[in-house]
């Protein structure tokens, strides 16, 4: 027989193994989804924790506005590390968003 004889048997080895790539992509796609779609849910969880504790900060900042005299040196040290903490959350909020992006877009 010719090198250019195509055997049945080879073929169909050659289809399953061909067939068994697409399964683990198609394996892989899935976990990755799943990892996404996990990913997504504590973020939405997690935001919407920061969410509540930025309306706490609000409340706190308007109780300040209507009785200024409250406005002590620990009153102020407590907003400024409140607001140190709001920038660090966003930025994260942020950059978390951004990988989720990156990761819809592979």
């Amino acid at each position: 027989m010719s090198e250019s004889t195509h055997n049945p048997e080879e073929n169909a080895t050659k289809k399953g193994k061909t067939a068994g790539k697409t399964d683990t992509a198609t394996a892989g796609e899935k976990q990755t989804a799943k990892q996404l779609k996990a990913d997504m849910l504590l973020l939405c969880d997690e935001f919407s924790q920061f969410n509540e504790e930025c309306a706490f900060i609000c409340d706190a900042f308007a109780a300040i506005v209507r009785e200024p005299e409250a406005l002590d040196q620990a009153t102020i040290a407590g907003f400024s590390h409140y607001s140190i903490w709001l920038k660090e959350q966003v930025a994260d909020f942020k950059h978390r968003i951004h990988k989720v992006h990156q990761e819809l877009e592979q």
